[in-house]
């Protein structure tokens, strides 16, 4: 089973598009979505219309969420992310997550086994195809905004 760590803009972003391809993250089989406290607050704050804040709760109930936020740790090849999104990667790595999903894309906490096999007729994105395999990769294929944007 993939454990996706889920960032507040997903959780919003889903919340306000619920017939988005975003929001199919929670109807996929063999996945387990994953948040934190923090996570859960800011995008409480940021889900701004009352339909859209209902959605994101129970968007919220179907979630495995930390009990609480871990404490800082020196992270081995750290990605040097802005302070604000530090608590965000260190839950993710406590819960063992192995995709952190932001709106600036998907970061590799684990590779992936090299067994693993990809149900194409499902459309199941592929690591190295349709989103970066490790964070190295990550930043060949978005070196800017541009890249992103185009993406």
């Amino acid at each position: 089973m993939e454990r996706l760590f889920l960032d507040a803009n997903i959780l919003v972003s889903a919340a306000l598009k619920p017939d988005s391809r975003l929001a199919e993250l929670w109807t996929i089989a063999d996945v387990r979505l994953l948040a934190s406290p923090h996570v859960l607050a800011e995008a409480r704050r940021n889900a701004p219309a009352p339909n859209a804040a209902a959605h994101l709760e129970r968007l919220i109930a179907a979630l495995k969420v930390l009990p609480m936020e871990p404490a800082d740790f020196e992270i081995e090849d750290d990605p040097e992310l802005p302070a604000k999104d530090r608590p965000v990667l260190l839950a993710a790595i406590v819960s063992r997550a192995d995709i952190l999903v932001t709106g600036e894309g998907g970061i590799h906490l684990a590779p992936p086994p090299q067994d693993v096999v990809v149900d194409e007729e499902r459309g199941n994105p592929v690591a190295g195809r349709d989103y970066p395999r490790m964070w190295g990769e990550f930043l060949r294929w978005f070196p800017d905004n541009a890249a992103c944007l185009t993406y």
